[in-house]
């Protein structure tokens, strides 16, 4: 994974004073599921304009840096195997979770801290 990668669709890159931090973070839990099992990303750091204009949540953690969809790399890895990867490294404790998304072509994660780890099922990608 890549600070590029991360970047906003319209072209903002992730912001670097976020990199050490909560970006450190993201990217720790992100190179650990990738290890387990190639993962692409498909959104990471969204500018609340770019938020707007998919249609993300008006409270994303995307636009604070904190969540990032990936789904499998791999042409024949599915949703769910990917789901079972992520469980597995946390129950194990290899990574921590704030939330958790799981969409038919993709999954949410994050790092937020809500106080309580959430986990929720969305119908669109």
């Amino acid at each position: 994974m890549t600070w590029s990668e991360l970047a906003s669709h319209d072209g903002v890159a992730y912001p670097p004073d976020w990199r050490v931090g909560r970006g450190a973070s993201l990217m720790f839990v992100l190179e650990a599921i990738n290890a387990e099992m190639p993962i692409r990303l498909v959104s990471g750091y969204r500018t609340p304009a770019h938020n707007a204009a998919v249609g993300g949540a008006k409270g994303s953690k995307h636009m604070t840096g904190l969540a990032a969809d990936i789904k499998p790399a791999r042409t024949g890895d599915t949703v769910d195997q990917l789901l079972a990867v992520v469980r597995r490294l946390e129950r194990g404790n290899k990574i921590q979770l704030g939330g958790l998304g799981i969409y038919p072509r993709h999954l949410h994660v994050d790092i937020a801290n809500r106080g309580t780890r959430v986990e929720w099922t969305g119908k669109g990608e």
